[in-house]
């Protein structure tokens, strides 16, 4: 799925006929796979809750995106671990822990304690994972910046047609451009804080 719709990107560089449609889809799938690869990370929401399993490292686990606690269940071994509130010793804290403050994703959690029967599931050998079922993503809906740099990457590749050779311009008219190989460098500011370390 694209960060931005065929319509949106015609609108954007003004085309109204359906003669370049797979063209410019094909620019912006390749502009939402650059986007993935640039933030390590992607913004296409899961609507369900999917099972996925982690490695434990000293006391928290790292996981993909999870943009809803909704459905989140956390288990190693069978055993369900609690999220932890004031008054449970057992469970885990998911990190960031002003996420949902700040309409980022979670991207992690530290336990303060698993129950008994799970530590030695947990450190095991060949056993030290932790299974999460979560709705994974960025956010329910693709960020304002991530679409409007979908489509300006989009864009900027659709032109690049009409420059093979990686010149834009004339050197007869002093307006000659080289087309550097990576991503815009608006782009990359409009992306600048979605990127995942």
């Amino acid at each position: 799925m694209s960060y931005a719709s065929l319509g949106d990107l015609k609108s954007a560089i003004r085309i109204t006929d359906t003669d370049s449609d797979g063209l410019l889809q094909v620019a912006l799938d390749a502009a939402t796979e650059a986007i993935n690869e640039h933030c390590n990370r992607t913004f296409v929401a899961s609507p369900d809750a999917t099972l996925r399993y982690f490695e434990p490292e000293g006391g928290a686990v790292v996981t993909d995106d999870i943009y809803t606690t909704d459905g989140l269940l956390v288990s190693v071994g069978g055993v369900n671990i609690p999220k932890a509130v004031p008054d449970v010793s057992a469970g885990y804290t998911l990190l960031p822990e002003n996420a949902a403050a700040t309409d980022e994703p979670y991207t992690g959690f530290y336990y303060q304690s698993f129950p008994l029967s799970a530590w030695p599931l947990l450190f095991a050998v060949r056993r030290a994972r932790v299974a999460v079922t979560a709705k994974w993503g960025y956010a329910a809906e693709v960020p304002a910046a991530v679409k409007m740099a979908c489509l300006l990457q989009a864009s900027r590749w659709f032109a690049r047609r009409n420059s093979p050779y990686g010149i834009a311009g004339s050197p007869e008219l002093g307006s000659e451009l080289r087309l550097l190989a990576k991503l815009d460098a608006d782009v990359a500011v409009m992306l600048a804080g979605k990127v995942r370390y």
